[in-house]
């Protein structure tokens, strides 16, 4: 089955594998600091640089209980 140009999209290699393993990590992290006393609750967010260019970003979603955080939880956004 051929496929059209457009809905093709470009990735770097390993970008989605590195992003889901940047997102486990995150979670765990803020998983931790919550442990520590280092962030109560739903409040602040973690943010990290998946690449710089073209930039993306992986960050948590307002609201999230840090102590319950998991992968899933983490948005991707970018420079568009």
């Amino acid at each position: 089955m051929a496929r059209n140009k457009t809905s093709q999209t470009r990735r770097t290699p390993g970008t989605s594998r590195n992003s889901a393993r940047c997102a486990t990590e995150l979670a765990r992290i803020g998983r931790e600091f919550h442990t520590r006393g280092w962030a109560l609750g739903t409040s602040g967010n973690y943010s990290a640089v998946l690449r710089r260019a073209p930039l993306r970003l992986i960050i948590t979603s307002s609201g999230l209980d840090k102590s319950a955080l998991r992968a899933g939880d983490l948005l991707q956004i970018d420079e568009k």
